[in-house]
């Protein structure tokens, strides 16, 4: 079964390709599909992030500072996830399964990033002061609203 992705979720990763060559990065892995998702403004992992105080700026300097600034060489080419990427887009398919929905949207790909609590999205906003409890919690909040 081909499953489908909702508007708001693809821009996702358009966007989390565009951060990546801004980074200087040579891939794409879920530091930047964080960055994506809360750059992308409207979907439901996007407010959830919002709603925490999450913003663009922060992300994006806690991403830099954990990874660091690529090599300016290296922008240009094709950028391929990387398979902590690929494991994020399985994962958020799985959420979607998991919660009855027929359309992956931004939520999934949120509740997907915070599935690995060793990862670099959760470091991210841990670091930022928001625990993974609380970026769940809001997210089954903004599904209520």
């Amino acid at each position: 079964m081909q499953e489908k992705f909702s508007r708001h979720a693809k821009l996702v990763f358009t966007i989390a390709g565009q951060e990546a060559q801004r980074l200087a990065h040579d891939h794409i892995g879920p530091e930047h599909i964080l960055l994506g998702l809360v750059r992308e403004g409207s979907g439901v992992g996007s407010y959830a992030l919002h709603d925490l105080g999450i913003d663009p700026r922060s992300v994006r300097k806690e991403v830099q500072t954990l990874t660091g600034k690529g090599s300016e060489d290296s922008v240009g080419g094709v950028l391929h996830q990387t398979p902590e990427a690929k494991a994020v887009v399985e994962r958020a398919v799985e959420e979607a399964r998991h919660h009855n929905e027929h359309v992956v949207g931004t939520e999934h790909i949120l509740l997907a990033l915070m599935h690995n609590p060793n990862g670099l999205p959760a470091k991210v906003l841990t670091n930022l002061g928001v625990s993974l409890d609380r970026v769940r919690q809001e997210i089954h909040e903004v599904f209520a609203e």
